[in-house]
């Protein structure tokens, strides 16, 4: 018997007689067994004895871990901590179960997590449970963060769209989305009555095969999403989405990190200009940077270039601790370094003013 249990296990497990999920076994493991990796292994040994690939039909058999510290941690999301194992086809059943068992143990002690639970002070051993679950034909595939009446989702719905990280995304408040094609009000009716079951604002990832929505995720949206994301829609061609307080007005100079990242700043008269994916000076380098700098109260412009899809570390960004405002734009030509600039929100619109 384990001492925690995944909230989003949980819920996985609450909807799977109502809505269509993959063919998928649970498998829930002692929290003690983290402690020390022999046990693990020793346990992983007992376990490769079953014969439980005979569940599956297809050789291809994904592995994701679901955290215990969900449970204890209720207004965080985790989001990128633990790394999922994807199969791979020259192998048996056997061997990406057990292949993918081994992987999501020995990475859970990533950058990304080793940073996360350090920024939020959680001491843990970083157990965990697994849903191990079979690969499924799909036409798309997408994610959604489920509020009260609005719902914020994007999908890939070709090869294309995956390779450029350039996903279809939409706003569904409420019935009135009369753009919406017929695929995207099939989605958000699963969605929202998802919600209604699970009595929660939720964070799904879902595939689409012909009219049929397959559930692969689900969890709660953490309390400092739910704050960032409530009432917030982009504003077109300046500061394109907006990820802070509802409304808000900040003024500063801009320093950009990709020339400047060896100095220390005054927090309140500085707005810092950083490339997501730079490697020169990422987000997750500037949040590290941050941290050993012990700086606070940080307003942060994130530029994704022709990235339009939001990876983990942007995720983390949005809970960090020290981050204040965040902004988001897909491109920097605008923002010219020691230039003062203001940025308003109303808690829909987000301009920029230089």
């Amino acid at each position: 018997m384990i001492t925690n249990y995944s909230i989003r296990l949980k819920m996985f497990e609450k909807i799977q007689s109502v809505f269509y999920t993959p063919k998928h076994q649970v498998i829930r493991i002692k929290k003690e067994l983290f402690d020390y990796p022999e046990l693990y292994h020793q346990w992983l040994e007992e376990f490769s004895a079953k014969n439980l690939e005979g569940f599956f039909e297809s050789n291809l058999l994904f592995v994701h871990p679901c955290p215990h510290d969900e449970s204890s941690y209720k207004e965080l999301s985790f989001a990128g901590c633990f790394k999922s194992y994807k199969p791979y086809s020259w192998k048996n059943k056997k061997e990406n179960i057990i292949d993918g068992m081994k992987y999501v143990y020995t990475n859970r002690n990533n950058r990304i997590s080793n940073y996360y639970y350090n920024a939020h002070n959680i001491k843990s051993n970083k157990s965990f449970d697994v849903i191990i679950s079979e690969a499924e034909d799909a036409d798309i595939y997408g994610t959604a963060y489920v509020f009260d009446d609005i719902i914020m989702c994007s999908y890939y719905s070709s090869y294309v769209s995956v390779y450029n990280h350039d996903p279809h995304s939409f706003i569904y408040k409420g019935g009135s989305n009369n753009t919406l094609n017929k695929t995207e009000l099939l989605i958000c009716e699963t969605l929202i009555e998802i919600k209604r079951i699970l009595k929660l604002k939720i964070d799904v990832e879902f595939m689409v095969n012909g009219e049929k929505i397959i559930i692969s995720e689900v969890r709660p949206i953490s309390s400092i999403h739910i704050k960032n994301y409530e009432k917030v829609i982009g504003f077109p061609n300046t500061i394109e989405r907006n990820l802070l307080n509802s409304t808000y007005e900040i003024e500063g100079k801009i320093v950009d990190m990709e020339q400047n990242k060896s100095r220390l700043y005054d927090m309140k008269n500085n707005i810092f200009l950083i490339d997501h994916n730079s490697r020169i000076f990422s987000t997750l380098d500037f949040l590290e940077w941050c941290s050993s700098n012990e700086m606070h109260e940080v307003s942060v412009i994130i530029n994704h270039g022709n990235n339009r899809d939001f990876d983990h570390t942007q995720y983390i960004a949005f809970e960090d601790p020290r981050i204040i405002n965040i902004s988001n734009v897909y491109s920097r030509k605008k923002f010219i370094a020691g230039e003062t600039l203001t940025i308003k929100s109303d808690g829909f619109f987000t301009n920029g003013i230089i």
